[in-house]
């Protein structure tokens, strides 16, 4: 009877330290998800909006559906912001009421391959739901080359899972700074908060700290988790400040000006995964 008992316990606690090493074992695979995710959006929105060629800064605090109609000019990409400090906050469920907010649409260089013509870009931005904690905030970036399509989350060609996306978000925060002379971006701070969860056994959550905290619908603190913060700027270097047909911020010659001056940058294209 003693060594039944013996065995029992011993059985019980190979068992607990076998579900422990479990927990840990998926805990650091998620960690590792998370901590490539968070450095996938710095290399993704880093390639992508750094090649922007005309981004104003003004805007309504909306994006217009259809960018250019593919064509260089003459409508200007946008950038959202909700009119405060040039700012996109993204703190918690209400901030934006729709599951969908259209974060950005312009032209970058680099279409197929082909140096000096342009690509159309739209950036969208779907948001956890306080009804489904399951439902992790996602941000697509969408290129296409074709002219008739809207950059809409409806119509944005290839606007699915096989599309460029970073997940696990929960938090995500875009400041704009404005050329001190024109209506023109020159860079922008971004803050990407992704989440990994503590183990399996203990729920999941992707609803933001603020909902969690204040139990926003179904957002419960009852889950393990951990958030992975990033901050970046990003230089708009290839933006046109102001056309040729106007003289330049810094002197009275005739002359196309961007972000950097005289430089622009080619990028033929930007391979699959970064």
């Amino acid at each position: 009877m003693a060594a039944l008992a013996i065995g029992s316990v011993a059985m019980a606690i190979v068992g607990t330290l076998l579900s422990n090493m479990i927990e840990q074992f998926q805990t650091t695979n998620d960690r590792l998800d998370a901590e490539a995710m968070a450095n996938r959006a710095q290399t993704l929105l880093q390639n992508v909006f750094s090649q922007a060629v005309d981004v104003q800064d003004t805007n309504a605090g909306t994006i217009p559906a259809v960018i250019n109609g593919g064509a260089p000019t003459p409508q200007p990409g946008q950038i959202l912001s909700f009119g405060v400090n040039d700012n996109f906050s993204f703190k918690q469920i209400s901030d934006t009421p729709a599951a969908w907010t259209t974060l950005a649409v312009f032209q970058r260089e680099g279409n197929g391959g082909d140096p000096g013509k342009l690509t159309k870009v739209g950036v969208f931005y779907r948001r956890p739901e306080a009804t489904n904690p399951n439902t992790m905030g996602m941000i697509f970036v969408v290129q296409s080359n074709d002219a008739g399509n809207p950059m809409t989350p409806s119509t944005a060609p290839g606007l699915t899972y096989s599309s460029e996306y970073i997940d696990r978000v929960t938090l995500l925060e875009m400041t704009k700074h404005r050329h001190p002379n024109f209506d023109k971006v020159v860079s922008l701070d971004v803050h990407v908060q992704v989440r990994y969860q503590m183990g399996a056994s203990v729920g999941l959550s992707w609803c933001p700290e603020a909902d969690i905290t204040a139990a926003t619908g179904s957002c419960k603190n009852t889950v393990g988790r951990k958030n992975i913060d990033r901050y970046f700027t990003i230089l708009l270097r290839n933006n046109l400040v102001h056309p040729v047909t106007t003289n330049m911020a810094s002197t009275a010659v005739s002359s196309e000006e961007r972000v950097l001056g005289d430089l622009y940058f080619f990028q033929a294209s930007i391979p699959p995964g970064q």
